[in-house]
């Protein structure tokens, strides 16, 4: 009898086997080592993502991906305490993901300013390196939660 790692177990007697039986079960037992092997590599690269706001490849950077439900043109500015840095400008009824050098632990609010007229200031948040923040523009702005 022999026994694999995974709990299966199967019985193997090769003289009383017939050669189609024992091709087939040599089958079997590649399909199952296959099977078993696909699982663990999925499990494993599971087991690497950890935090699921850190995203692979931006250790000094963040990435924000901004979705714009207004209908007017939005401009974005990341207020650090650095200063006051352009994101970029996103068009009215899209989303589109950017990324900002960012090497350390530091707060970040955005400013949000729609070529229509209306200026909104998010909450400051303390962001780290590698980090992904989501905003989203309501299509009202003055609708917006933490804005100031």
């Amino acid at each position: 009898m022999m026994t694999g790692g995974w709990g299966v177990s199967t019985a193997v007697d090769s003289a009383a086997l017939g050669g189609a039986r024992r091709v087939a079960l040599l089958f079997m037992r590649a399909m199952l080592v296959a099977a078993v092997t696909a699982l663990a590599t999925a499990c494993a690269a599971r087991a690497g993502e950890g935090n699921p706001t850190i995203t692979p490849g931006l250790e000094d950077q963040i990435e924000i991906r901004i979705i714009n439900n207004n209908f007017s043109d939005a401009r974005m500015y990341a207020v650090h305490p650095r200063g006051r840095e352009y994101i970029g400008m996103l068009t009215g009824k899209t989303e589109a993901n950017y990324t900002l050098d960012w090497d350390m632990s530091q707060t970040l609010s955005i400013e949000i300013s729609l070529l229509a007229g209306g200026t909104c200031t998010t909450e400051e948040l303390i962001v780290d390196p590698g980090e992904a923040l989501f905003l989203s523009i309501d299509s009202t702005l003055a609708m917006m939660a933490d804005c100031r």
